[in-house]
């Protein structure tokens, strides 16, 4: 997708290149997450983080992934993190 720069500095572009860049990686494995396990309800994104709910019984499956990390063809895996709130 074009990216318009306002800023002068070269940095601005490649800068901007990368949080654009990384926020499609979080978006396709948001999507790829709730896909997988249908009976995950999100509730809310935060930056890079996806908020959700899920039954106990299905956390085993869920840790699985996120152990796995996020694979994209061509791009590599992309480390998770699951932080369990009660």
């Amino acid at each position: 997708r074009p990216i318009e720069v306002d800023d002068r500095r070269d940095t601005m572009l490649v800068n901007n290149f990368l949080q654009s860049s990384a926020v499609d990686v979080s978006l396709l494995g948001f999507l790829d997450f709730c896909k997988r396990f249908d009976y995950v309800r999100p509730l809310f994104i935060i930056h890079d983080a996806l908020m959700f709910e899920c039954s106990p019984e299905h956390l085993g499956a869920v840790r699985e992934y996120v152990d796995n990390g996020f694979a994209i063809q061509k791009l590599g895996n992309f480390p998770l993190k699951l932080t369990e709130l009660s």
